[in-house]
């Protein structure tokens, strides 16, 4: 008993016991019986024919259509096990369906200094061909193939321009990928993060390296080569910046921690290979205050309470308000006056551009009358 897919092509990774397919496609199976005198069956009708799938996900259906199966894939990638009986005859056969092929990005930029750029592959049967399309008369890049690894290549950069690569998948061969390829230098640097920040905490800023066009390089492979250097404008230094790998974004956002070391306003300006980033104006302030935290008065009086800390930049402000305006009522700012017996929560917020300013303060108003002159 042979279980023989039919294919379209030829590939070394498939064996009597193992095929990859598309997981899109229809993969039919011919069922082949012989006799003991190698006489193959051309009439199944008298044959009892038993086939199953098994697997642990719900990847594909069967048909049975006389001497041959029809395997209908879910398009979904895994693998399973047909096993089929025909009169007490065993056989099985492991199918693997293949997803398409896949790349992180369909533009990959590298930096022209760069040695060598690595290249992940996804999907696909891992069996690959390369082609090099190349879009002017010097050649721009070079491969270099793993040999342990088919999924990870290395790209060489040896001029500035742009290039095709087109990723063909040599056991299924309508899996193909192309990738545009561009060597360029780095343009601007961006930086962005949160600039207000309070005393004695700590925050991230992310730094990103684009090109003329506006693309991302790979900063992890190429951080060590571009000497990034931090400038502050006010001396001496109110922050300690450092690079934190742990917390980047994603290959193309680079994080940097930021220490607080003392109160105050600072510029923040990266640089590499002499090209300066955008700047970003760092405030450092006191934790936000407001005093007295409790009060206890009469009826008809006036209250003006203390604020100390906050940010001071333009555009900060602090939002006032309370639970109860028939106890006490807001007048202006930070001036409120009581009305009557009771009790009621005032609410200080610190607002403004940043999204991480918001911290709410919160006094108690006791509104009490007078029992008892001594």
């Amino acid at each position: 008993l042979i279980l023989e897919p039919i294919l379209t092509s030829q590939c070394s990774l498939i064996t009597r016991d193992y095929v990859i397919t598309y997981f899109d496609q229809i993969l039919y199976i011919n069922i082949i019986a012989y006799n003991e005198q190698k006489i193959s069956f051309t009439n199944f009708s008298s044959l009892n024919i038993d086939c199953k799938i098994k697997s642990k996900e719900y990847l594909a259906d069967l048909n049975i259509n006389n001497h041959q199966l029809e395997i209908i894939p879910k398009h979904k990638s895994g693998k399973i096990l047909l096993h089929c009986i025909i009169d007490k005859l065993e056989q099985q056969l492991e199918i693997e369906f293949m997803k398409n092929i896949q790349i992180i990005n369909s533009i990959k930029l590298i930096y022209i200094n760069e040695s060598l750029s690595p290249l992940e592959i996804y999907g696909g049967s891992g069996y690959f061909q390369f082609q090099i399309n190349e879009l002017s008369i010097n050649p721009l890049i070079d491969l270099l193939i793993n040999n342990n690894n088919s999924r990870l290549i290395y790209i060489k950069p040896l001029n500035y321009g742009r290039t095709n690569l087109i990723i063909i998948d040599q056991c299924l061969p309508l899996l193909m990928k192309t990738l545009d390829i561009i060597i360029s230098d780095i343009d601007q640097l961006k930086i962005f993060g949160r600039s207000r920040l309070e005393l004695n905490t700590t925050s991230l800023i992310y730094v990103q390296a684009i090109d003329i066009d506006g693309n991302l390089f790979n900063l992890t492979n190429i951080y060590h080569l571009i000497n990034i250097i931090i400038e502050q404008t006010l001396k001496p230094n109110i922050l300690f910046i450092e690079y934190e790998s742990k917390s980047n974004l994603d290959y193309q956002t680079l994080a940097y921690r930021i220490h607080t070391l003392d109160i105050g306003r600072t510029n923040i300006k990266f640089y590499a290979l002499n090209i300066k980033s955008n700047i970003i104006e760092f405030e450092v302030y006191e934790k936000l205050r407001i005093y007295p935290k409790e009060l206890n008065i009469l009826p008809l009086s006036t209250i003006q309470l203390m604020i100390i800390g906050g940010s001071q930049i333009l555009g900060t402000t602090i939002e006032w308000s309370t639970n109860n305006t028939d106890i006490v009522d807001i007048e202006i700012n930070n001036i409120f006056k009581t009305k009557t017996i009771g009790h009621a929560i005032i609410h200080a917020k610190s607002t403004g551009y940043d999204p991480l300013l918001g911290k709410v303060k919160k006094i108690v108003i006791f509104v009490l009358s007078v029992d008892v002159l001594k």
